[in-house]
């Protein structure tokens, strides 16, 4: 079910509910009015955690109130609930980090913005990044190409999330083909998404197009990595690869 309102990132601390279509929301079943200026998640819960937002009502003081939990949902008349609190309505998910002690943030920088998502009229997600120097694939097992090839954020259950790495790589007197593919959560690939063999000193072309559905008990925070193998001599890969991530929002 919808509700005329969404979470918004309104600062390095700070997450709000604004209005979307509508100023009122039914929480617990009961019509709310979505107050102005909105209400906001300005605490501090634990970093690196994936954090639940739910909407509560302050019978108190007559407003919306919104809460951090890193506890979980569940389905209660069509609507997304704290488990085992109905009178708690899902409206985002997030997961806060500290660059530094006293520096507490839910995103300052692009790539982290893949880090907060709302439950109701979502945005689409979009993350790009360029490789920033030539990285190498060595004779061996599978191994991560660079950490610039890689992106983290955090999904909805049945969700799809979509990445596309297209680039150079070029062989140095390899023997052997160049083996590439995407990883899911520092587990590496079971088999190559793209493999590329040898040829001349020349530069050859790839792109690289996954795209995987998340089931609701994958709900959460995944990083999506790519990684390479080959046998033999090494390879100079990805020369001026670009990433991009989304979501379909």
């Amino acid at each position: 079910m919808s509700q005329p309102c969404r979470l918004e990132y309104r600062g390095f601390h700070q997450l709000e509910l604004v209005r979307h279509g509508g100023e009122e929301i039914r929480i617990g079943g009961q019509p709310r009015v979505l107050q102005e200026p909105p209400p906001n998640v300005a605490s501090r819960p634990p970093v690196d955690t994936v954090q639940y937002v739910y909407a509560t009502w302050d019978e108190k003081r007559e407003r919306v109130k919104l809460v951090a939990s890193t506890t979980g949902h569940e389905t209660l008349d069509g609507e997304e609930v704290m488990r085992g609190e109905p009178a708690a309505l899902l409206v985002g998910m997030g997961r806060p980090y500290e660059n530094r002690p006293r520096h507490y943030h839910w995103a300052d920088r692009p790539e982290h913005r893949t880090l907060i998502l709302s439950r109701h009229n979502r945005k689409r997600v979009e993350w790009r990044q360029r490789l920033r120097e030539d990285a190498a694939v060595s004779p061996g097992e599978w191994r991560e190409v660079s950490p610039d090839m890689s992106v983290s954020f955090l999904v909805w259950g049945e969700e799809a999330a979509r990445l596309e790495i297209e680039g150079r790589v070029r062989s140095e007197d390899a023997a052997s083909p160049l083996l590439l593919g995407v990883g899911l959560d520092g587990a590496p690939p079971e088999s190559a998404d793209v493999e590329i063999a040898p040829g001349s000193r020349r530069a050859q072309a790839f792109n690289l197009k996954i795209e995987r559905k998340f089931s609701r008990d994958e709900e959460g925070f995944h990083t999506l990595s790519l990684y390479g193998k080959t046998e033999g001599a090494s390879w100079t890969a990805l020369q001026g690869a670009t990433l991009r991530y989304s979501t379909l929002g």
